[in-house]
């Protein structure tokens, strides 16, 4: 677990990574990883997720950086975003986090 001392002073969101509300099958999927996986390497910690990006895309996008990176998932803080779609706060708090 990440101690609150060593969290990055930057961290980066992932919303626009593998498309936007929807899955973009036009993405450089590998561009992204890559330069997910730089990022990890280069000592930021803390990443920002949400399910609803990119229909989960983001999220899995972001779980094989962190198998390519150099860092254990424990190393890593990720903040689960709530999206409440259409004001259903039900349907945002039956959300997944995903299993990194």
């Amino acid at each position: 677990m990440v101690n609150k001392k060593d969290l990055s002073k930057i961290g980066i969101g992932t919303w626009g990574i593998g498309g936007f509300a929807d899955i973009n099958p036009d993405n450089n999927d590998e561009k992204q990883i890559e330069a997910l996986k730089y990022m990890l390497d280069s000592g930021f910690n803390f990443v920002e997720v949400n399910l609803w990006y990119s229909k989960g895309k983001s999220v899995e996008l972001l779980a094989e950086a962190l198998r390519r990176s150099n860092k254990k998932r424990e190393d890593i803080f990720i903040c689960q975003a709530v999206y409440i779609k259409n004001g259903d706060f039900e349907t945002a708090k039956r959300e997944r986090p995903y299993q990194f």
